[in-house]
């Protein structure tokens, strides 16, 4: 169950590139982003209220890999710069580093 994606449709609902499905450099960013999935779409959350209750889901039960893979895909396709920002960012070690690397280069 996608219990953020409801979330990341808001945040990201005015953006204008449609979905990728065959992205091969989607794919190739796919394993390093996947693990820190919660914390990117924490980073997109401004209200400080929406962010604490979903940090709190996020933190009580871990999203299944299928629905962190899927997400990664909706990064893809919805936010220009995201795989760049990926490759840049990799070199950070925790997700907290890694999501505020990317946050910052979108």
């Amino acid at each position: 169950m996608l219990r953020w994606l409801p979330v990341f449709v808001l945040v990201s609902a005015c953006t204008a590139k449609s979905n990728p499905t065959d992205d091969p450099v989607c794919e190739e960013t796919l394993a390093r982003a996947q693990p820190c999935m919660d914390e990117l779409v924490l980073a997109d959350v401004t209200d400080p209220e929406q962010r604490a209750k979903l940090e709190k889901e996020m933190r009580s039960e871990p999203a299944p890999a299928d629905d962190t893979a899927q997400m990664h895909r909706l990064f893809c396709g919805k936010k220009p710069g995201y795989t760049a920002a990926v490759k840049a960012c990799s070199a950070e070690t925790t997700c907290a580093a890694f999501a505020a690397c990317i946050h910052g280069k979108l």
